[in-house]
């Protein structure tokens, strides 16, 4: 069923023919003959039928061997007297025969095989017996195939059949030749000649032409004839046989009818269409390459067409072919080509696989469709995109900053509001004890000066909650225990909220110290109570507030924007109330400073905000969850701490006359002269040695000029004007005094402090700090006091 149809229709005639004759198909030349043949050469079985012709033909193979090579190059040949082997019949081994050998051509036109005719010569080799069976055998072949044997002439005047009746019978004019009459006029100058140089060469020859049949229709014939030589060596006469070969003729001129409507259709189409062969190369181009490129269709024929990409796309194009080709698959490909003016064009290939009728791959066809405007319209609006988005994220970025002004404008506002009334309260009572003094109302003096106290008090409150949601203020983590922490403020709570309202504790740990922080416990304390008071003033009627712990896993995912935040295990904390809970609008800004919900006078803004910027400043982070009429639950996610909670032991205020002292030198350093000047009278006060600078290049020169004692201790600020800060000066003391005491007072911690360092953060009591440099005195043991004098060199 997968035979060509040219192959089914040579072997149909073969199998049909009396006459011995055989084919050989393909590249390897099998084999293929009928019975008359097998019989003629002698074959028992059918052992060399769909065999090479080099394994079976013996003898004749080294003889023909040439000969198979021309005919296959598309020429006739004829193998005169050759010794064609017979079986047993009667007749002689080696008895000479004629071989006539002719190409077979495909559906394609080209060669594909090789036809075979043997026709025993007679002469003084055969009796007239035998002559009469061959002659009936003859006539046998004529009446079982439909292909015309006939015998010729000398000179072609007459052609007729082998058992004498005309080639064309009544039909035959007198007086006209049968090329006349038999062959169409247009082809009888082509057939004539050949004709006459078949007899002036007397070589066998082969033609193809048309013909006018008996009833009047035209069809094509293939014509072999072999000429037979009389004892002078001179054309006895022609044998030959014709083979109707108009159904190939038919599908050949529909062939190409088909490529010429395929070759115009595709001449016509704005797009570069091309075919190539089984391995890739190009076998047809359309006349829009050489509008594009501006080259001949001639110029491209056995060409690879990546000869047309750019370099970079030539690889992944032809990678993209050869795993169709393996496949024959459909293959689709975008690539880059230059067009005539050098102008870059983006092409959008497609190519699908060519089969024949029998399903045997021939190649591709692809079309390619100009794609540029589609790609230049696409980086266009990729541009246009880009551009917008950039407009975008400066109009964002001018929001934010507009954002970010507001919430200035509304920190300095509401700073400025507070600070107001308190320097008002300060400034009041101070001028007022100021009036009585001056009276000598010393009794009335006093409250005006608690008043005054007062509001410096809480001027300092506030910085420090503004110091904590900066995440500036001054901290000192410590292991904490969460739930030993929250149960010892568990009885303070219960009192600040009220009797109205029922505390819950719901701890998950015990006091072995799990579920430990790292964190300031004084902060933590101070953040606790500020949400149990928001609690309370959100449930004025009353109800449940609870407050627990827990531990979490943060995933990747979960910290996922937050550069600040760490994936790991936390501690929760959650104080939850059944209040009126908020908005959506007011639990976005509820940790802006100064931003409250509360009337007038009843809450600065700043409870949430300390919260928040302490919990941050930990490393750890707030979540709210809130619904109107549903209550609130504030929930602090602090990092785990492995390490054992710190036992807090309380710190007991030495006793200012068991300390001794006397011969102790301290150097103060403070560039505020309203700061330095009160602080060296209390520490006077307290029999300390004072001595006094304001800035770190005065304190060196000081150093540099004390005489017979050492200092004992290094009192400074950590902001320093003239080029050098505290730390810096505590630096360069250290290096001349080894392990030297220093205590910074400082009223910003955005510095970098070293560790083991003492601090006191601005604003501070004179008593805090005079008990805070007596402990110091008395933690330090006693130090012999060399007889050393600090020179400038040695300081630098």
């Amino acid at each position: 069923e997968q035979w060509p149809v040219s192959l089914k229709i040579r072997v149909d005639q073969l199998l049909s023919s009396a006459v011995p004759a055989a084919l050989f198909w393909g590249s390897s030349l099998i084999l293929i003959y009928n019975d008359a043949y097998r019989r003629r050469g002698g074959f028992d079985n059918f052992e060399c039928l769909g065999q090479p012709a080099d394994q079976c033909c013996g003898v004749e193979a080294s003889e023909i061997a040439d000969i198979l090579k021309r005919v296959l190059s598309g020429q006739s040949a004829i193998l005169e007297n050759a010794p064609f082997p017979l079986a047993s019949g009667g007749l002689a081994p080696g008895i000479p025969f004629t071989v006539s050998y002719g190409p077979i051509s495909d559906e394609r036109g080209r060669v594909a095989g090789i036809s075979e005719v043997v026709v025993e010569k007679a002469g003084s080799y055969l009796s007239a017996a035998s002559m009469r069976m061959n002659e009936e055998q003859l006539r046998a072949f004529v009446s079982a195939t439909s292909d015309v044997v006939y015998h010729m002439n000398p000179d072609w005047t007459e052609m007729r059949r082998l058992d004498g009746s005309g080639v064309l019978a009544e039909a035959l004019a007198p007086r006209q030749s049968w090329l006349e009459t038999y062959v169409f006029p247009e082809d009888q100058t082509d057939v004539a000649s050949k004709i006459l140089d078949a007899v002036r060469t007397k070589k066998p020859f082969e033609l193809e032409h048309r013909i006018r049949c008996a009833n009047g229709s035209a069809a094509w014939i293939q014509s072999r004839a072999v000429p037979l030589f009389d004892n002078d060596g001179e054309i006895r006469e022609w044998v030959g046989a014709a083979s109707d070969v108009t159904k190939r003729h038919n599908a050949e001129d529909a062939l190409r009818e088909s490529e010429t409507r395929f070759r115009q259709m595709a001449d016509s189409v704005p797009a570069l269409i091309w075919m190539t062969d089984e391995g890739g190369n190009v076998v047809f181009v359309n006349l829009h390459h050489s509008y594009l490129f501006g080259l001949h269709g001639r110029e491209m024929v056995g060409e690879r067409w990546t000869r047309l990409l750019l370099t970079e796309d030539v690889a992944p194009f032809l990678v993209a072919l050869r795993h169709a080709i393996e496949t024959q698959a459909h293959c689709c490909r975008e690539v880059r080509v230059r067009d005539r003016s050098g102008a870059t064009r983006w092409l959008r290939c497609e190519g699908v696989p060519r089969l024949d009728e029998q399903g045997t791959y021939l190649g591709y066809t692809f079309c390619a469709v100009d794609i540029t405007e589609a790609h230049l319209a696409e980086e266009e609006l990729e541009k246009r995109v880009e551009d917008r988005t950039v407009e975008l994220m400066v109009v964002e970025q001018n929001l934010r900053q507009l954002q970010k002004m507001e919430a200035i404008g509304q920190l300095t506002g509401g700073l400025a509001h507070d600070f107001n009334n308190m320097l008002q309260g300060g400034l009041g009572g101070l001028e007022m004890a100021r009036r009585r003094l001056l009276d000598r109302r010393i009794d009335d003096a006093q409250q005006f000066l608690d008043a005054a106290r007062s509001a410096l008090d809480r001027a300092a409150g506030l910085t420090r909650r503004l110091l904590a949601f900066a995440r500036r203020q001054h901290l000192e983590p410590k292991p904490t225990d969460v739930d030993a922490l929250i149960s010892g403020i568990a009885e303070l709570v219960r009192r600040t909220v009220g009797p109205a309202i029922t505390l819950d504790l719901c701890l998950q740990h015990d006091s072995s110290g799990s579920g430990s922080i790292l964190c300031d416990p004084n902060e933590l304390e101070s953040a606790l109570l500020n949400l149990c008071i928001n609690a309370r003033d959100a449930m004025p009627d009353g109800g449940r507030l609870t407050v627990g712990t827990g531990e979490t896993d943060l995933s990747n995912a979960d910290v996922l924007g937050d550069l600040e935040l760490k994936p790991g295990r936390y501690v929760r904390i959650f104080v939850t109330d059944e209040g009126h809970g908020m908005s959506a609008d007011v639990a976005e800004r509820v940790f802006e400073p100064f931003y409250t919900t509360k009337p007038i006078g009843e809450g600065t803004g700043l409870g949430l905000s300390q919260v928040y910027g302490f919990v941050r400043q930990s490393g750890g982070t707030v979540h709210l969850d809130t619904m109107v009429g549903r209550g609130t639950t504030m929930t602090l996610l602090l990092p785990r701490h492995d390490l054992p909670p710190a036992q807090t032991q309380p710190l007991s205020t030495p006793d200012q006359t068991e300390v001794d002292a006397s011969g102790t030198t301290v150097l103060l350093v403070d560039d505020e002269m309203s700061v330095r000047a009160p602080v060296a009278v209390r520490l006077r006060e307290l029999g300390l040695r004072v001595i006094e600078a304001e800035d770190g290049p005065a304190a060196l020169r000081l150093l540099a000029e004390v005489q017979g004692s050492a200092i004992d201790l290094l009192i400074t600020d950590v902001g320093l004007p003239k080029g050098m800060n505290g730390t810096q000066l505590a630096e360069a003391a250290r290096s001349v005094i080894p392990d030297l005491p220093v205590l910074f007072i400082t009223g910003y911690a955005g510095v970098s402090l070293p560790p083991g360092i003492a601090v006191m953060g601005k604003p501070f009591e004179l008593e805090t700090l005079a008990t805070t440099v007596l402990r110091i005195i008395r933690g330090v043991p006693g130090r012999k006091h060399e007889d050393t004098r600090l020179t400038q060199a040695s300081l630098q």
